[in-house]
């Protein structure tokens, strides 16, 4: 089995696993999504020339410099 992220318009629909890669639309998707191989690309993210983005990336941790008296 193989993890796929179906894209439709650019955005990430969702994330299935299949056995092999579904030629044309996916099944129980609508017409124009396609499945895309893709580990980690999850619901929301987008797609295009070939790279998935997260359009909410993590925010930058924040770190403390805390001095002792």
């Amino acid at each position: 089995m193989q993890r796929y992220a179906i894209v439709k318009d650019g955005v990430v629909l969702n994330a299935v696993e299949y056995a092999e890669q579904p030629i044309g639309t996916p099944p129980a998707f609508e017409e124009g999504a396609v499945a895309i191989p893709e580990l980690w690309a999850t619901v929301g993210w987008t797609y295009a020339n070939g790279v998935f983005t997260d359009p909410n990336p993590p925010a930058p941790s924040i770190l403390l410099n805390i001095q002792g008296a």
